[in-house]
């Protein structure tokens, strides 16, 4: 049995997680792209 409320929890759980990675992605392709302009 799972509860609703739990599963929105979760969802937006990963979701955060999601967007932390996604984060790291970006700001480590932003310091690579300064790194191969200089």
């Amino acid at each position: 049995m799972c509860d609703d409320s739990l599963i929105l929890l979760i969802q937006q759980k990963l979701i955060e997680k999601l967007n932390e990675i996604l984060d790291l992605i970006l700001l480590s392709c932003i310091i690579k792209g300064e790194i191969i302009k200089s």
